[in-house]
């Protein structure tokens, strides 16, 4: 009888330890499954956002290839083309000797609604009047 109770105690013991080892088998492949579904939809993310950018750059191009096109001249906001206006007697603008207009407010894109030009702050064009610079409260810098 006490040979029998080893062996079912031994037999209990390697089963126990073969559940738990195997529980946590269980438990890490689950995680790993977990894993794995997580980064597979990460991905399938990304490529959404890979071609959602890429559609957006062959929209976008074209438009700003129009734009990048454009003279130098057409960014200030008066320039000196054909067609100039003038203000009448009763307000209203004509065509004439008065000031003209950018191409951009004429013809003012769908897509683009501000237009800036970057390049370096003009330079001063002559020294300021110190008696002016005195008497004024603003001191340039």
């Amino acid at each position: 009888m006490k040979r029998t109770g080893h062996f079912w105690a031994r037999y209990f013991l390697a089963a126990t330890v073969l559940i738990v080892s195997f529980s946590w088998l269980s438990w890490v492949m689950l995680d790993v499954v977990d894993q794995e579904l997580e980064s597979r939809q990460a991905r399938a993310h990304r490529e959404q956002l890979s071609e959602a950018i890429w559609r957006l750059d062959l929209w976008l191009a074209p438009l700003l290839g129009i734009e990048a096109a454009r003279p130098v001249a057409d960014y200030s906001s008066t320039v000196n083309p054909s067609v100039n206006f003038e203000q009448n007697s009763i307000g209203e603008w004509e065509p004439g000797q008065g000031f003209s207009l950018s191409p951009l407010f004429r013809a003012p894109s769908d897509y683009f609604q501000f237009h800036f030009e970057f390049g370096p702050p003009p330079a001063p064009k002559k020294k300021p009047d110190l008696a002016a610079v005195a008497c004024s409260p603003y001191i340039p810098s």
